[in-house]
């Protein structure tokens, strides 16, 4: 059985960081983060993996990413870097603020 607080973060998001569009899956189920880049990053990734988690008495969501790919030219980059939003509820649904870029539910 899924957490109902995790099941309303899985889908699909931008989250706009720099100058560099991510396309962002959420995932519920295993609480994977999936992005494509917008475009290459100055290390020529296209993608990054991760996990997400959401604490609910901080009313935090964390993206906690793992890993960049480029699949064309077999590049990997291993890392560790969090992102977090604030979470906030609205008449149109969830906001996410962050000081370090937008993300946004598609």
């Amino acid at each position: 059985r899924l957490d109902k607080d995790l099941e309303k973060f899985s889908g699909d998001y931008e989250f706009e960081l720099s100058d560099t569009l991510r396309t962002v899956k959420l995932s519920s189920s295993s609480q994977s983060y999936k992005a494509s880049f917008s475009k290459n990053t100055k290390n020529y990734m296209t993608e990054e993996w991760g996990r997400w988690d959401f604490d609910k008495d901080r009313q935090l969501l964390t993206l906690s990413l793992y890993c960049q790919t480029n699949e064309k030219y077999g590049l990997m980059l291993l890392g560790s870097t969090k992102y977090e939003f604030t979470v906030k509820g609205t008449p149109n649904g969830l906001t996410f603020e962050s000081k370090i870029g937008v993300l946004r539910r598609k």
